[in-house]
């Protein structure tokens, strides 16, 4: 029993920082509501001059590929929406001896699921969605749902509704509608009762992408495009591997120390855009990061919901918000992404306003450790 009242109060302690750092961005617009807003140019960054920081940055950066044997990377830093750092390493394209530049495209991996999440921010504002009502009731694909689910409950990850399974997983080139995509895993029984465990799922944002759709009578695609992209990050688009995109980074493997390149030419992501089918350049993914700092793509009061600790029915907490994963310990917020030829990293200090986002073409290759590496460099 006194080791469930630790527990208890270390979960406590985490939770009440998040709620002050809600607190401290956003309790003056707490209940602010806005029209949707007109897209921007681009985001507010501007080119810093060397440094010795960027200097020790460089050199981390380079030591930390060179070591891990990471195929090619890319790293920038932004702080106070100025351009601190941004650097490549190594190979777009090893065979062809390629080398990374600022346009190479590198997938995105699950940093997809913090764009969705605001997504579905967005239409709540304007009054579209709300994030407590049955999904059921948006889409008519999802009636034979075995239980009640709600968006915030798809958001972070407390739906019940699995993640990948052996011999389930869509690898092929076949291009899927989010109606089709459910068919992957619509008919599995739930995990648990939703909102009583935590459960990491990617297919989860497969049913938020579709009621997106379902309410919008748009794409996903054009979602992304129209309501983010344009707004700030213009390179970043859902990945559709028949698209020829000469600045599209080779994908590669690294296990156990050996590096192999992936034949995935036609693979297609559409089966988990939301989830994690994105790409764009590295300054992108870290301008998506900056617009979030700025509250260009949401309000900040939809930014504090989203950087708030879930509850489960038993009370307790998970360092899991809307989208995004809470480090109570470094005072930021973060998303990681990994699959077949994709390591990624975006770290968001908002006491700092800093933005630290790390795009690599190798699966493996530790972006979340050089995340980490680079922000304890930047004090």
């Amino acid at each position: 029993m006194q080791s469930i009242t630790r527990g208890a109060r270390r979960l406590s302690v985490r939770s009440s920082w998040f709620l002050g750092l809600a607190a401290l961005v956003g309790a003056a617009c707490a209940a602010i509501e806005r029209e949707p807003r007109a897209p921007v140019l681009a985001a507010r960054v501007e080119q810093a001059p060397p440094s010795a920081r960027s200097e020790r940055l460089h050199a981390a950066c380079t030591k930390f590929v060179a070591d891990r044997g990471v195929v090619g990377a890319r790293v920038v830093v932004l702080e106070n929406g100025a351009l601190v750092f941004h650097g490549g390493f190594g190979f777009a394209d090893r065979e062809a001896q390629r080398a990374t530049t600022p346009d190479t495209l590198f997938r995105w991996g699950s940093i997809s699921k913090p764009v969705a999440a605001a997504l579905v921010l967005q239409f709540v504002e304007e009054g579209k969605l709300e994030l407590d009502r049955d999904v059921r009731g948006y889409a008519s694909e999802l009636a034979n749902l075995s239980a009640p689910i709600t968006l915030r409950q798809l958001l972070s990850h407390t739906s019940g509704v699995r993640h990948y399974a052996a011999g389930k997983v869509d690898n092929s080139a076949k291009q899927r509608t989010t109606r089709e995509a459910l068919e992957l895993f619509l008919a599995d029984p739930l995990l648990f009762q939703p909102g009583t465990d935590h459960s990491y799922s990617t297919h989860a944002y497969t049913i938020v992408a579709h009621v997106l759709e379902s309410v919008a009578n748009q794409p996903f695609e054009r979602l992304v495009r129209e309501r983010i992209a344009k707004r700030g990050a213009p390179t970043l688009d859902c990945e559709r591997r028949r698209a020829d995109k000469p600045a599209r980074a080779k994908l590669y493997n690294l296990e156990a120390g050996r590096v192999a390149l992936l034949q995935l030419i036609a693979e297609d992501n559409s089966w988990k855009y939301a989830g994690g089918g994105l790409e764009s350049t590295a300054l992108d993914l870290a301008r998506f990061g900056q617009l979030m700092l700025d509250d260009e793509l949401v309000t900040r009061a939809s930014r504090e919901a989203m950087w708030t600790p879930l509850k489960l029915a038993d009370g307790s907490t998970r360092d899991y918000g809307l989208g995004w994963r809470l480090d109570p310990a470094r005072g930021v917020v973060r998303h990681s992404g990994s699959q077949q030829g994709c390591n990624t990293e975006l770290l968001l200090d908002p006491a700092r306003r800093r933005v630290v986002a790390v795009m690599m073409n190798t699966q493996g290759g530790g972006a979340p450790e050089l995340g980490q590496e680079l922000f304890a460099l930047l004090d």
